[in-house]
């Protein structure tokens, strides 16, 4: 259930509780909007006038004043790591067993997908493929493989994986 904004106005505080965002008026603590997603909310990102939120493998996007849903995308795969930049949401994931799936994604605010990568294992060795928001290929690189959680480094912020 929403409720209306009240109180001082300005950003709401927003916090999340198992399934559910709850914004609160910063001066006031009056209840501005509730929002109760499918699954439990693993990470909270703001991402330019939005809140986008990993459940799983799926990102819900809500406008963060009105706590309106804007949408639901599936990515393919649970992220360790997420990072906001600007109006982008980059998400990834570093550990592939087989075939090719996602493991990287670049979401606008609007929760579309920009951009993403895949990993397959290909004999000792991983193959990432990034493709772009049209699924045209745009880039493919080989490394050796290896049991690893991934990390994301954007100028000087740096977003660690916080699942072992």
């Amino acid at each position: 259930m929403n409720y209306p904004q009240s109180g001082a106005g300005g950003e709401p505080v927003i916090i999340c509780m198992g399934r559910v965002l709850v914004a609160f008026d910063a001066a006031t603590g009056v209840v501005r909007w509730n929002h109760v997603a499918a699954a439990t909310i693993l990470r909270l990102f703001r991402v330019g006038a939005r809140v986008l939120a990993t459940t799983g493998e799926s990102v819900i996007c809500v406008e963060a004043t009105t706590g309106q849903l804007v949408g639901t995308v599936q990515l393919g795969f649970q992220p360790d790591a997420g990072l906001a930049i600007g109006t982008d949401l980059i998400l990834s994931s570093g550990t592939s067993s087989g075939s090719e799936s996602p493991r990287v994604a670049c979401l606008g605010s609007d929760g579309s997908i920009k951009w993403r990568a895949t990993i397959a294992a290909a004999g000792p060795e991983n193959v990432l493929r990034v493709y772009g928001g049209d699924n045209s290929r745009r880039s493919e690189i080989r490394y050796p493989r290896t049991g690893y959680n991934s990390g994301i480094l954007f100028g000087a912020t740096v977003a660690q994986p916080d699942r072992e």
